[in-house]
């Protein structure tokens, strides 16, 4: 093999990370997640690769509006849509993007979003600090999701703020050539 070849150089990790969220307004259950993880820099060493990133996270979740049950939903002659059009001009300022009417008791969608940024050191054998690396594939994927844990909740039980654990996956293939820098 010459000098200039590249060669192919693999890795994985595993990073557990944590995040805790203050939600306004408070919510009843979470209705969906949506992760989005990309590195941002890499800076090799030998055998190693430092992997920086971030993680942007939506949360969509519901906000039951309590005070609305037996003003509309319940009387005859409304329905669903009489309620919506009755919760939508309430006091809670929320974008009309961002709020559906999921049923009378279940409330409005909303969401949060949160950035967060991940360290991880790959080991990748065979690379060489100081190696400038073409990726072919730099695949980071959330792989699991703990529950959602209530850290606080208002007087109606409602959660304020809460905590979630969840498994960040990083696989790298790249090339590189694979000499010593001294």
């Amino acid at each position: 093999m010459s000098q200039s070849a590249d060669v192919v150089y693999q890795g994985c990790t595993q990073v557990v990370c944590e995040a805790i969220s203050h939600v306004k307004p408070p919510m009843s259950k979470i209705v969906g997640e949506n992760f989005d993880a990309k590195v941002t820099h890499y800076i090799t060493f030998c055998d190693k690769i430092l992997v920086k990133g971030t993680i942007e996270r939506t949360v969509l979740y519901l906000h039951p509006h309590h005070h609305k049950e037996n003003q509309c939903c319940n009387q005859k002659g409304h329905n669903k849509n009489d309620c919506h059009d009755e919760c939508k001009n309430n006091s809670i300022n929320c974008k009309k993007f961002s709020c559906k009417q999921v049923d009378c008791y279940g409330g409005i969608v909303h969401f949060f979003e949160n950035i967060y940024e991940f360290t991880a050191v790959v080991n990748v054998p065979g690379i060489r600090a100081g190696d400038i690396c073409k990726f072919n594939v730099f695949d980071v994927k959330i792989k699991d999701v703990s529950d959602f844990f209530a850290l606080d909740c208002d007087k109606n039980g409602l959660v304020t703020k809460g905590k979630e654990f969840f498994l960040l996956d990083i696989r790298i293939k790249c090339k590189g050539k694979g000499k010593c820098h001294k």
